[in-house]
């Protein structure tokens, strides 16, 4: 592998100070054409080393595996329900004029495990003491139709 990143470092420099010698004209631009293809040749040689095919592991062997992996398909899965979860529920948000800086929404075996919503246009009247966060989690729990005991609200 070493003799490989050396070969290709000297094509390299051969190639840039050939560049720099040869005048404007049409042997500059053969000479650069067989430099490219030597170049070239270098690069894929390795391709046909048998040594160089079973050090580097296999792209289609991986997707395989992990096709086959229940657990990464699963993962795969919830990864983009966690998103589109939280597009929809920040537009049924946005509709009941609640904006959401953030919404995250956790998800175990496809089914949704919590709701953490951060609000940020949250308008408290001045004679409320305090923000009573189990008012608003129901109210929000309603709006997005899922279970009180999922949501989290952070004001």
């Amino acid at each position: 592998m070493k003799s490989y990143i050396v070969s290709i470092v000297i094509t390299s420099i051969i190639i840039a100070l050939t560049e720099l010698i040869l005048p404007h004209g049409k042997l500059k631009s053969v000479v650069r054409t067989v430099f490219s293809l030597t170049l070239l040749v270098t690069m894929i040689s390795p391709l046909s080393n048998d040594e160089f095919i079973q050090s580097v592991p296999s792209f289609k062997q991986e997707v395989e595996q992990n096709i086959t992996n229940p657990y990464y398909v699963n993962e795969y899965f919830e990864d983009r329900l966690e998103i589109y979860y939280q597009t929809l529920f920040k537009n049924q948000l946005l509709k009941s004029d609640l904006v959401t800086e953030d919404i995250i929404v956790e998800i175990d075996n496809m089914q949704i495990c919590k709701v953490k919503i951060f609000l940020s246009n949250l308008v408290i009247p001045e004679n409320n003491l305090h923000i009573d966060n189990n008012v608003i989690a129901k109210y929000v729990a309603n709006v997005l139709q899922i279970d009180v005991s999922k949501v989290e609200i952070y004001a």
